[in-house]
């Protein structure tokens, strides 16, 4: 083992042995937790790198002295914090913890805690306070395609192209001052999963990443978190590596797949997403993508086959997608032509927006079943197809709940109160029908900086190996 990989290994120990005292950070506590940090620590610079779409600052910090470049973004998904709390700790780390002190004369980290500050606001009902399941599937808002922070790059900074983000212009900018970059991570987030998911920026030849790859296996048994499993036969650009370790969705990938539901309009909503564009414009020869679930079920990672085939298990879900979207919209009819505060509005466009992308992306699922044909049908399989259900009527009864709170007309309490039991009702239903084990926030931000670290052994062994063949 090289020395750089010896002190990586020794950080991971180190912060293991650390305990973490970490909560959800937004707005002003987000930026008094950045400033504080640059404040006391003058090795790290904080800088504000733009303005959001309804002018809230982003922020970024960067701190290490080596000559080795690595970007780090928090919160590209409006529902997805755990990453910024990851960047600040990581900060903190590399200032205070002595082993972690080391890597600062290796590297140097550009970090962006949230990408999407005004996605982060819109869920703040859910991130105050401890983590509640429940609370978050009432309270949830996530970015449609259009709006979409990670897959919202343009081509290069000097695109000249409509409608971008600033968000993404701000991140484009930072990042191009950071070039040459060697490794790229977005630290992302998922509901629901068999166990902790990594994306990586690979072909099927995992071989320069094997020793990064163990690491982050060898994390997760620290953890006593499994390895999420599964096999989307390459759609979206998902592609199965090993499990735990998928390939990057890609913006050719998203665009091919709802191409196919003939909605051209929402294809085109999908731009190069940020490892793409680091890879592209500013030399990253390694990224990567932490997905680690708010809960976890082993069941959604079993990969033993069943008697199925998978285009029948796919022809199962069209089915059951199709009703819930058709409760969705018999909702919102019943909702239409209703006074509604402006927030109230707010909710109905977003919902009708979010009925239209599902449509079409079930036109696209079910003009996309060759990619099954001769795939057989897993247990895990089956359990996502069934929790779809479940899950999307509780979407629902939130999504009734929410419109009868922002309705401007007599009967809005009474229809508050009876979609508030029916989503109380579905969720208990999912909660009983599956074994959901919650993953602390100290879990997750553990899990993130492992793949930050697997990003580094990555980048050292890459620079070992061309030092070699000079």
């Amino acid at each position: 083992m090289s020395p750089l990989n010896t002190t990586i290994s020794r950080a991971w120990q180190a912060l293991r042995e650390q305990p973490l005292h970490i909560s959800y950070l937004g707005g002003e506590m987000l930026y008094d937790a950045c400033d504080t940090l640059a404040r006391d620590n003058a090795d790290i610079t904080m800088e504000e790198i733009g303005i959001s779409r309804l002018g809230r600052p982003l922020f970024a910090l960067t701190l290490g002295s080596g000559p080795t470049n690595i970007t780090i973004k928090g919160n590209a998904h409006a529902d997805e914090p755990a990453g910024i709390v990851t960047c600040l700790v990581l900060a903190r780390l590399l200032t205070e913890n002595p082993v972690w002190q080391i890597l600062n004369d290796h590297f140097r980290f550009f970090l962006i805690p949230t990408a999407n500050p005004d996605g982060l606001a819109r869920n703040w009902e859910w991130l105050d306070g401890a983590f509640d399941l429940k609370r978050y599937f009432m309270h949830v808002y996530r970015d449609l395609p259009c709006d979409d922070v990670e897959f919202g790059y343009p081509a290069s900074i000097d695109t000249s192209v409509q409608d971008v983000r600033p968000e993404n212009m701000a991140c484009a900018r930072f990042f191009d001052t950071a070039a040459p970059v060697a490794a790229h991570l977005s630290l992302h987030s998922i509901v629901f999963t068999g166990g902790a998911w990594f994306l990586i920026a690979a072909d099927t030849n995992l071989t320069p990443f094997e020793p990064s790859l163990s690491f982050v296996t060898d994390a997760c048994v620290d953890e006593g978190i499994p390895l999420h499993d599964e096999d989307r036969g390459g759609q979206k650009g998902f592609t199965r590596l090993r499990e735990g370790f998928h390939s990057i969705p890609t913006v050719e990938g998203m665009k091919a797949f709802f191409n196919r539901s003939g909605d051209t309009a929402l294809a085109s909503d999908f731009r190069i997403n940020s490892m793409q564009y680091a890879m592209k414009n500013c030399g990253a020869r390694f990224a990567a993508v932490s997905e680690l679930p708010y809960a976890f079920d082993r069941a959604l990672a079993n990969m033993t086959p069943t008697g199925l085939t998978r285009r029948d298990l796919e022809l199962r879900r069209v089915d059951q997608y199709t009703i819930v979207l058709n409760e969705l919209a018999d909702t919102l009819d019943r909702f239409y032509d209703l006074p509604k505060t402006d927030d109230g509005q707010f909710w109905m466009d977003y919902f009708s927006a979010y009925l239209a992308y599902r449509r079409s992306s079930l036109k696209s699922l079910m003009r996309d079943m060759d990619r099954y044909a001769d795939k057989q049908a897993t247990l895990r399989d089956l359990y996502d197809v069934n929790l779809l259900e479940l899950r999307h009527r509780i979407y629902n009864s939130a999504a009734g709940y929410r419109l009868s709170r922002f309705g401007d007309h007599p009967n809005a309490d009474e229809w508050g109160k009876r979609y508030r039991t029916c989503f109380d009702q579905q969720f208990d239903e999912m909660a009983s029908r599956f074994q959901f084990q919650v993953v602390s926030l100290v879990t997750q931000v553990r899990l993130q900086l492992a793949i930050i670290l697997a990003g580094l052994i990555a980048v050292g062994d890459q620079e070992t190996s061309d030092l070699k063949n000079e």
